[in-house]
């Protein structure tokens, strides 16, 4: 199976740049601020415009990285989720040893059922997180 990242681009009016062009040349245009070459340095692109990251005037614009927030926050709290249940299966587990071999018919049924729960839960989580897109 593939991973699929969760760190693509969200769709902007505006972006950070600064990456070549396909045939290599990061010549993108002179910074509207400044009048010098952009180059390679890292830009902002907006509506046509080029302006060097250092020469933005960065006080009107809103954080550029907030759909980035929110996916990190979905995958923290997936993340807490999937360990809540490691933990919880691994606690219950860990109670069988102790009572070992009492019930040893009727617990090892119950892993079996609960070990494939888990499973489940852990392809879910795995295809959640690659969806946080």
């Amino acid at each position: 199976m593939d991973f699929v990242s969760p760190w693509t681009p969200a769709p902007s009016r505006a972006s950070l740049g600064g990456l070549p062009t396909p045939d290599g040349n990061p010549d993108f245009g002179a910074c509207v601020v400044c009048g010098q070459p952009i180059g390679g340095e890292r830009h902002w692109h907006h509506r046509g415009t080029e302006t060097h990251a250092r020469c933005k005037d960065w006080r009107g614009e809103a954080f550029p990285y907030e759909w980035e927030l929110d996916r990190l926050r979905k995958l923290s709290r997936a993340l807490r989720n999937m360990t809540r249940a490691v933990d919880a299966a691994g606690i219950w587990l860990a109670a069988v040893k102790r009572a070992w071999p009492r019930d040893a018919h009727v617990r090892l049924d119950q892993w079996g059922a609960r070990r494939t729960r888990l499973a489940d839960e852990l392809r879910e989580f795995v295809e959640r997180v690659g969806r946080l897109k």
